[in-house]
Order: structure tokens, then C-alpha cells, then sequence
């Protein structure tokens, strides 16, 4: 296996193992900035996978537990056996119970609610009961519920507790620690069962004596891979009136043989598999469409008329997956300084870990697997120039902080360079094309591959968060020696376009200055099937601060202008955004950036 280092064509190519790309890439996987969706599932994830090894909870105890903390804790005759319970003295201590309820502060409210979670309408159950049956039993509890919820409570086994609940018809077992859930400890009358992040590994023992009522199946967050015997619930009679399926965020790769293992489930109408690797191929949707084309949702996005044109098999086998980068254009910024001998424009650059080439040369071979980062190159920056950031920052007296303010807000383009040669070599950050200075700036579109296409680098790339800098460029270009030319008469033709671009790539550019005008972030997320790419909105403002906001709608839509008659002025709505063909804005008075990240896809 060899790969090629794009940032030096003229390198030597080697050849690395497989297990020099895999110590890199998990490298770099570990120095991966998850957004603020992804952080607490991972987190949590890890954390109840160090819990499992340590202890075994089944679920008749989970149970036990879970009411013990809810209301239902001082009622039950099992946790209160001090108490001879009957209608007047529960009756009592409900009016009680009500009237902390009523008083309860917000915090206070919102604790109550994720104590109570179990039932539906939990108070509109206990008052049932004890209206009717006066005191309250967990037998009586078994045989009327219709909702169980047990919900992060690091369940590690299911025991036939749960076939007690004899009218059970909705089962909600998300956020634990299963491995393995026996079809055959299942309710009879089951219709819906949720596994949402779980640690569920293959289907061998789920499908034996499961119930056949079953319409819904939820395996999203799970461990579930190319090899889970998909099959099993595709040929199992059990799952007859199985209509929706959700196998979404799992490690699903080959999209073809999963489905071609699903294919016999042809009840289904509403298939989830957004969140997987093999979410981004191109061919994504008309795939699935070809193996189950009576599907009606897909990734919960309704399935038009439209939709349903299968492409040529060979036209989209021949596509490989690419992120798109779309910087759909800045607004705000000030004129940099004239200077009529250097060339001044601005660029945006990004950083997208996961897809960058393995670098092959020998030096890079020999070394450890480190990957700057701006920390990294911050450590670099001069004592010198660090006090100056700290200046332009604000600190110090209240005099010297409004002068700062007042002149980073006049020049922005005079901070200190930050230009360093060693660092731009061994960048990791994509760039967009650079841009002369304008009122409204737009920039063409960045496609990026991954270099050994790596489906799971992309899917894991829009779990991460990206921060986009605005960076302003000022170059000199220093002619080489050229060959001498014949003269040219005053009636000959100027050069062609051809020897124009002959002295373009003969001029070596020289960086005078690089400065970082801005920066923030973008919290990535899945996009969906249907859309083109997600927007984010960024504005130098306090209020907004250093995360951009994401939009839904497309950006593309507004138009900025001085002079539009039917300009809007009013804020930008989602719902405008979603159905509006073009929407007109005046240009802002301060910086703002709007970029979208997306997939090119068939």
C-alpha cells in the first residue's frame, strides 16, 4: 500500500503499512474536537462501558430502583411495608404530594420529570389507582401499564420480569448497557421497542421467540457492524408486521450486503441508516430505494414522487465520496492598506483532521504521530507577540483598552504576522481560494476527499466541530530570470495568454504577512439525503460569541445589495428561509460569514 504526501509532489514515494495508517489515524482520531451534540454521548458511552465491567445490574432490579426514586417510592406497598395502606391514607398523602408539585421551582420541576419518566402521565396513573384500586401494588401496576420506560440506568441484563407487564405494548430501553436481549423475555403484546445507544452487537438471540406484534425497532447508538447477522431478521417469521427499522449511527460500512440481507422485510415502509459510514456514498438513496422501493420515510425524510428515479449503476459506482466546503460569502470588512506593489487578499482555512493524508516521506516515518494543532503553534509564537495579542485584547487600563478596542476596530490588518513557514508546511488546515478585498465576498466551492477513502473518516468528520478562520494574505511575487524575447513591432500582437501565464509561473511569491481576522466555530451534524449542505451564520457580535448559528434553510437564497427595491430588512426567518426562492438583505455594517458544509452526492 503507498500513499502519496500532496503537499510535496516532488517527495519521495514509499511504502507503509497498513498499521503505520491505522496508529495515524487513530492519532488523529483522538485529537478529533467533537461538537457539543456528539461530546456527552461519547462521554457517556465511555463512562458506562467502564461501569460494566465492575457491575451487573438486571433489569427487575433497575425497576426496583427506578420506582424507589419516583413518586410511586412512598406508595408502594414493597417499599413501604411499615404502612397499612387504604384508600382515606393515600388520598392524603396524594393532596400532599399535589401540593409540593404545585410549588415546585423550575430546576426543581425538570428533576421531578426525569424521576418520573417511567409511565405515561405518571400523577394521572397514581391518581387512577387510587381512585380505583386504593392502595397501589406493583402487581397491579404489571397488569395495567402500557408504557415502560427505564431509561440511563446501566442495565446490563434483561431477566422475564419483563414479561410480567402483561398489557405492555410500548418499551422504551434506552441509554444502557445491553449486550444481548433475548426475544424470548419480550412482552406478547410488544409493538414498540426502542435500544437507542446501547451496546447491542448482532441479532442471534433477539430474533429467537421474539413477539410478532412488533412494528417498530430501534438499534440507533449501538455496536453494530457489517457483520450482524441482518439476516436473521429479514428470514425470522416473527417480524411479519415489522414496519420501521432503525439501524441509524451504528458502524454499517457496505451498504449493499446489508441490504441485500434486509431485502426480505419488505414490510418495511420507514428505514433509518443516517449516521453510518455508508451514509456518504453517493449513491446513497437510490441505492436503498433499489432494494426497498415501497419505503415511504427514509432517514425520516418523507420519500417523494421524485425521488424514486434510480440512477445508472454505473455512473454512480464510479463517484467517490467528497465533502463540500461552501464559504458562501463575508461581508463587513474594512479595506485593507493600499499598496499598489503587494498583492493583499483573503482566504478562509479550515481543519478536517480525519481527512488528511498520511504523510509518507521518511522524516515524517521516523518521527511519533503528532499532529500540530493551534496550541501547538500558539507554543511557538514569540513572548513578544503574545503580549501584543494581549493589548489588542483589551487588558490593562480602561484608557489603553477603549484605544485598543477603537484601533483593532480601524485596523485589523496591522496585528502581528503570524506567518511561519515550518508550521504552513505541516499544516493540516484546507484552504479555500484566495480572494480580493470587496463589499461582499464570495468563494467557489472546496471538494475534499478523504486520501484513502475512509467512509468512517467522513461520517466521524460530521460528528466533529470545525473551526473556520478568516485569514488575510499580503504576497510580493519576484520575477526569475526569464529568456530573452524578440522585439515586437509597434503593429505586432501583444503576447497570448499562453506566455502570459509562462511569466505568472515563472514569478516565485513571497508571504509578507499572514493575520487571522476572525475565527469560530461550526458544530458539524449528519446531513440529510435531501439536503444539499448544512448553513451556519456568523457575525462579529457579543450576543452570537465564538459559535456559529445553524441555520435551516439555505443561504444561497439571500441576495445583498444597497439599492434592491423589495430589500428586507427584518431578521431572517427559518420559514422564510426554507420557502423563499431569494430573499434581498442590505449588506451588514459588521463582519459576517456564512459557510455550509456538505456532501457531493448523485
Amino acid at each position: 500500500m503507498t500513499f502519496k504526501n500532496l503537499r510535496s509532489p516532488n517527495s519521495e514515494i514509499m511504502e507503509i503499512s497498513e498499521d503505520f495508517v491505522k496508529l495515524f489515524r487513530q492519532n488523529k482520531f483522538n485529537k478529533m474536537q467533537w461538537s457539543k451534540e456528539e461530546t456527552p454521548i461519547k462521554d457517556s458511552r465511555k463512562y458506562r462501558e467502564e461501569m460494566y465491567s465492575k457491575y451487573i445490574l438486571r433489569f427487575s432490579n433497575a425497576l426496583l430502583l427506578a420506582l424507589r426514586k419516583s413518586v410511586f417510592g412512598c406508595y408502594l406497598n414493597s417499599l413501604n411495608p411499615q404502612q397499612n395502606q387504604d384508600t382515606d391514607l393515600n388520598e392524603n398523602k396524594l393532596a400532599i404530594t399535589e401540593y409540593i408539585i404545585r410549588n415546585l421551582k423550575e430546576k426543581e420541576v425538570k428533576r421531578f420529570q426525569e424521576k418520573n419518566y417511567l409511565f405515561e402521565d405518571t400523577m394521572k396513573v397514581l391518581r387512577k389507582i387510587i381512585k380505583y384500586n386504593g392502595s397501589v401494588d406493583l402487581e397491579y401496576l404489571m397488569r395495567n401499564m402500557r408504557t415502560l420506560r427505564i431509561t440511563d440506568f446501566y442495565v446490563t441484563h434483561m431477566d422475564e420480569s419483563v414479561k410480567s407487564f402483561l398489557d405492555l405494548q410500548f418499551l422504551i430501553l434506552a441509554g444502557n448497557n445491553l449486550r444481548d436481549l433475548p426475544g424470548e423475555f419480550l412482552p406478547k403484546n410488544l409493538i414498540f421497542l426502542e435500544l437507542y445507544d446501547n451496546f447491542m452487537e448482532n441479532f442471534e438471540h433477539f430474533v429467537k421467540k421474539a413477539p410478532k406484534t412488533i412494528l417498530h425497532l430501534g438499534f440507533s447508538r449501538n455496536n453494530l457492524d457489517d457483520n450482524s447477522s441482518y439476516h436473521l431478521l429479514a428470514g425470522s417469521n416473527n417480524f411479519l408486521k415489522l414496519s420501521s427499522l432503525d439501524l441509524s449511527e451504528n458502524d454499517i460500512y457496505n451498504l449493499r450486503s446489508v441490504l441485500a440481507e434486509l431485502r426480505g422485510m419488505m414490510g418495511l415502509r420507514a428505514l433509518q441508516l443516517e449516521g453510518n459510514p455508508c451514509y456518504v456514498v453517493p449513491n446513497y438513496k437510490s441505492t436503498v430505494l433499489k432494494y426497498f422501493p415501497k419505503l415511504v420515510y427514509l432517514d425520516n425524510i418523507e420519500i417523494m414522487q421524485e425521488d424514486r428515479q434510480v440512477e445508472n449503476d454505473k455512473q454512480v459506482e464510479a463517484a467517490e465520496p467528497q465533502i463540500v466546503f461552501l464559504c458562501y460569502r463575508i461581508m463587513g470588512l474594512q479595506h485593507p492598506p493600499k499598496d499598489a506593489k503587494n498583492n493583499q487578499t483573503i482566504h478562509i482555512e479550515f481543519n478536517l483532521p480525519l481527512l488528511e493524508t498520511v504523510h509518507t516521506e521518511k522524516v515524517a516515518a521516523e518521527k511519533s504521530f503528532n499532529i500540530p494543532d493551534k496550541s501547538e503553534k500558539e507554543s511557538q509564537t514569540p513572548k513578544k507577540e503574545k503580549l501584543q495579542k494581549v493589548k489588542e485584547s483589551g487588558s490593562g487600563t480602561n484608557k489603553s483598552s477603549k484605544k485598543s478596542k477603537i484601533s483593532k476596530q480601524k485596523s485589523p490588518y496591522e496585528r502581528s504576522n503570524e506567518y511561519d513557514p515550518d508550521f504552513e508546511e505541516n499544516s493540516f488546515s484546507f484552504k479555500t481560494a484566495r480572494m480580493p478585498w470587496n463589499a461582499v465576498i464570495e468563494f467557489p466551492p472546496v471538494f475534499i476527499e478523504s486520501p484513502e477513502h475512509d467512509l468512517r473518516a467522513i461520517r466521524d468528520t460530521f460528528r466533529s466541530r470545525v473551526e473556520v478562520r478568516v485569514v488575510y494574505l499580503k504576497t510580493t511575487h519576484a520575477s526569475k530570470s526569464k529568456p530573452k524575447k524578440e522585439k515586437q513591432s509597434a503593429k505586432s500582437k501583444p503576447a497570448s495568454n499562453i506566455q502570459k501565464n509562462v511569466q505568472v509561473e515563472d514569478s516565485e511569491e513571497t508571504i509578507l504577512k499572514k493575520i487571522t481576522l476572525y475565527r469560530f466555530n461550526c458544530d458539524l451534524k449528519n446531513i440529510g439525503w435531501s439536503d444539499e449542505t448544512i448553513d451556519y451564520h456568523w457575525a462579529d457580535h457579543p450576543q452570537i460569541g465564538m459559535d456559529a448559528i445553524r441555520m435551516d434553510g439555505c443561504l444561497k437564497n439571500i441576495t445583498y445589495g444597497k439599492s434592491m427595491k423589495t430589500k428586507k430588512t427584518e431578521p431572517i426567518t427559518a420559514g422564510e428561509l426554507r420557502n423563499s426562492q431569494e430573499i434581498v438583505q442590505p449588506i451588514p455594517k459588521i463582519f459576517t460569514c456564512q459557510v455550509g458544509f456538505g456532501l457531493k452526492r448523485i
